[in-house]
Parts: structure tokens; C-alpha cells; sequence
């Protein structure tokens, strides 16, 4: 499926989705940053975790949806809903949806380069703060943290306003933080949005620059297991979103046991010689039924 998030006149947003067979005719009408109309499409309810609008339901384009281009909408209506940092820390935000935050930049810790997978991944931690000097940790993976260190090392100015759209949070050891939400979160720092320019204006007048590790201090990590970055990137999804795919996906999901079928294992016996798939019978009765075969 090739997922969109899409946002109204109201700057409201909700979740998108087009299935597989109609990518190759939606891709090139739905355009980043354009205006468009959609008419008869379905609706279905929207679940599983990280989802990126608090909408009970989703869109779901189909044969008959029909899209064209309309008006552009105002430049300020971008679906911006920033949180309150102590929103995070109180436990007050559900961490199935995927959230907005502006935050300055006040400290960006040492990169690690973690072995995931037989893959070397970047990790870089950072603090920010809001216009109530709340801090909150920002854990940054892959690409996103390279953008990030890159952006550092030419940095100029003491105030960066860093924004994260559709990020997620993570409870770990009783402390909150933020992080990228795989490959849909958005990274920005010091964009000119009136919504930004409005929350620097606010930062408390106290001096507070950015403090940043040599980026030529590496550590490498190895803490981070298989298991544990398959459930923490792979996407969750419901049973009945498994049935329904139409491609071979990798994800996760959640549910409880109903029942144990005690008759069938989930095992098979095989042949050692041949390792294909065989039946146990009792051989004592097949001798007494065919004395005349040799099972020597």
C-alpha cells in the first residue's frame, strides 16, 4: 500500500491509504504540497499503533475515486499540532498516535553507531526544551540522525528551533522521550512557518545556546538486539490487516490466545535421507498386515 496523510482547510489531518493496485494511477495525482479534491472514496476505521491522526477512521481510495486539482490552500495550513512537553512527561498522550514537536535545541549528545541486523545504524540523542524550559530527550535513528549531525557541523546560529512531525513517544526506565517513527516522521530545523517563528519569540530570553559533542566522538553500541528492532520499527498491524494485504509485508501484532489446537503441532516429521515430509505409522502392525515386505 502507499500510505499519505492528507489535511483540510481546517488543518485538520487524517490517514490516507491507497492499496496496491491503484498505486501506479494515484501516484502521479497525489503530489506533496498540492491541493487537491477527492470524491467517492471508502472509509474505514483506523487502528493498530503509531498512527498519525487522532481520527477514529481513514481514508481508503479505491477504483472509483476520482482526485483533480483544485485551489491551492493557504500556506500556513500544514496540520501542525505541537504537544506540551509536560503533556509527554505526566503520561497524558497515547503512544499509538504519532505527534508534533517544537522544541530548541539545547544539547546534541555523542553519535553511536549501533550494529542492528548486521547493519551499522546511527543514533544520536539530543535535549530540547519548550517556552516553559520543560526538557525532553529526542532520540534520533539512521538517516535522520545523519541530517541532524550533518546540520550541526555547519551550524551557525546559538537558537535552533527543531521540529519532528509524526514523531513518536517511548516510555524507557520511567523517563519520556521523542523519537523518528521509522520512514514517515519529518525532520526540520529553523523552518520559516509563522508557527515556529511564534515559538522562538516565546523561548525564555536566558541565554540558553546549543551545546554539541565533537562529531568525531563515535561510540559504538552493540545494545540494541534483533528482536528488539523488529518491534520497535517494524509497523503494527491488526489480523484483520494481515488477511487483507495484498502484498508480502513484515510486521507486528498483537492478540490474545482464544484457544490451543492440541491436535495438530506446528511441527511435521520428515525423511532424514530425503527431508521431505512423511507420516508416522506404527511399523509393528504394517509388518503383521505385509510379512512379505523387507523392512530390513
Amino acid at each position: 500500500t502507499m500510505e499519505t496523510i492528507v489535511v483540510d482547510e481546517r488543518n485538520q489531518v487524517i490517514h490516507c491509504t491507497v492499496k496496491k493496485e491503484f498505486i501506479r494511477r494515484m501516484d502521479v495525482l497525489l503530489v506533496e504540497g498540492e491541493t487537491k479534491v477527492i470524491t467517492n472514496f471508502k472509509v474505514s476505521p483506523a487502528s493498530g499503533r503509531f498512527r498519525t491522526s487522532g481520527h477514529v477512521y481513514k481514508i481508503v481510495l479505491a477504483q472509483t475515486t476520482t482526485i483533480r486539482t483544485d485551489l491551492d490552500l493557504p500556506p500556513n495550513v500544514l496540520g501542525l499540532h505541537p504537544v506540551r512537553f509536560n503533556d509527554i512527561h505526566d503520561g497524558k498522550l497515547n503512544p499509538d498516535f504519532l505527534i508534533d514537536v517544537f522544541g530548541q535545541i539545547v544539547e546534541i549528545g555523542n553519535v553511536e553507531i549501533l550494529n542492528v541486523s548486521k547493519k551499522q545504524t546511527k543514533r544520536l540523542t539530543m535535549v530540547l526544551r519548550d517556552t516553559n524550559d520543560v526538557r525532553l530527550n529526542c532520540v534520533l535513528w539512521g538517516e535522520f540522525a545523519e541530517q541532524l549531525e550533518a546540520f550541526a557541523q555547519n551550524l551557525h546560529e546559538a537558537v535552533v528551533v527543531f521540529v519532528l512531525r509524526f514523531g513518536k513517544i517511548r516510555l524507557y526506565q520511567n523517563v519520556w522521550s521523542v523519537g523518528n517513527c521509522y520512514n514517515c516522521s519529518i525532520v526540520m530545523n529553523n523552518p520559516d512557518l509563522p508557527e515556529v517563528i511564534a515559538f522562538r519569540d516565546r523561548l525564555p530570553k536566558d541565554g540558553v545556546t546549543l551545546s554539541y559533542t565533537h562529531p568525531n566522538q563515535l561510540t559504538i553500541v552493540n545494545s540494541v538486539s534483533v528482536r528488539a528492532d523488529f518491534l520497535t520499527h517494524s509497523p503494527r498491524r491488526t489480523i484483520s490487516e494481515i488477511v487483507s494485504a495484498s502484498e508480502n509485508i513484515k510486521c507486528v501484532t498483537m492478540a490474545t490466545i482464544m484457544s490451543i489446537d492440541t491436535e495438530y503441532g506446528w511441527y511435521y516429521m520428515e525423511c532424514q535421507t530425503c527431508q521431505k515430509k512423511v507420516l508416522p505409522v506404527d511399523m509393528e502392525a504394517v509388518k503383521e498386515e505385509s510379512p512379505q515386505l523387507d523392512f530390513s
